[in-house]
């Protein structure tokens, strides 16, 4: 996202300029505030990774002032659902699917599995089931 698009959004923001993307986020900009009486930039706005529009104006004004101000919705800062991607996929493998797939690898290879192991390949079998029953 561009400062074009930051400025198609919230309007002609005064000092607008782009900042080093933090850590998570995809770009990052910096104007001054337009709820308050602003003369040095106090709003960040950040776009992060999942395409949500993050802002705080570090003099105290809130989401929806500064939303308000912009004549834009809480609700545009956030993606279509259509477009929305979560940053970690549902179907990553967990510890339990890595210890399953170990236990089984032991068997298969013939290796003996202790009482402890069974024990715990039993419930993270559940788990894992449950797991796949919810989603």
């Amino acid at each position: 996202m561009s400062e074009f698009d930051i400025r198609g959004i919230f309007g002609d923001l005064h000092k607008l300029r782009a900042l080093t993307p933090r850590r998570g986020h995809k770009a990052s900009f910096e104007a001054c505030c337009p709820a308050h009486d602003d003369k040095s930039p106090s709003l960040r706005i950040d776009i992060a990774d999942d395409g949500r529009i993050l802002v705080h104006c570090f003099a105290g004004c809130s989401v929806d002032e500064v939303c308000r101000a912009c004549n834009v919705h809480v609700t545009d800062l956030f993606p279509d659902r259509g477009e929305y991607k979560p940053v970690k996929p549902i179907n990553e493998p967990t510890q339990d699917h890595w210890f399953i797939a170990v236990v089984k690898a032991q068997i298969k290879r013939g290796e003996p599995v202790s009482k402890h192991d069974q024990q715990l390949y039993l419930k993270a079998a559940r788990r894992e089931a449950m797991r796949h029953a919810t989603n």
